[in-house]
């Protein structure tokens, strides 16, 4: 089998120089550098979400991923519908998840990934509030 690989050009512009002290400075490319970099970000680059919402609320998608927000009061049954893993940040609270009868406690501050082969499992808690990441 012949494996052919996809060449891409990368372009390196030294915008440092790591405070060299043997006198072979680098040439600088401040000014191209700049140019290269699309700084026009919007002044409000906020996401407005509803956060009275009870199941999964949408904040970005893109060709790469999605996330979404959970704001968890109860407990919500998931269906893995995107065939693709599914990963899970605590970032309230804590949260109470059975995979297959696995039950294993989500702290704030913790992740957890979830296999595609998982079809289906269950998130519950008091109060948490879980980012949800798929592709």
């Amino acid at each position: 089998m012949i494996l052919r690989w996809l060449r891409t050009a990368f372009i390196t512009y030294h915008v440092y120089d790591c405070d060299r002290v043997d006198g072979n400075e680098r040439e600088l490319h401040n000014d191209i550098a700049l140019a290269a970099f699309d700084l026009g970000m919007p002044d409000n680059f906020r996401v407005n979400y509803n956060t009275d919402s009870t199941s999964s609320e949408r904040l970005v998608s893109c060709p790469y991923f999605t996330t979404t927000v959970i704001d968890l009061k109860g407990t919500v049954s998931k269906e893995n519908l995107y065939d693709s893993f599914m990963i899970y940040m605590c970032i309230e609270g804590n949260a109470t998840l059975n995979v297959n009868w696995y039950i294993t406690e989500l702290l704030v501050g913790e992740t957890v990934l979830i296999p595609a082969c998982i079809e289906t499992f269950s998130i519950s808690a008091n109060h948490a509030k879980l980012l949800e990441v798929y592709i």
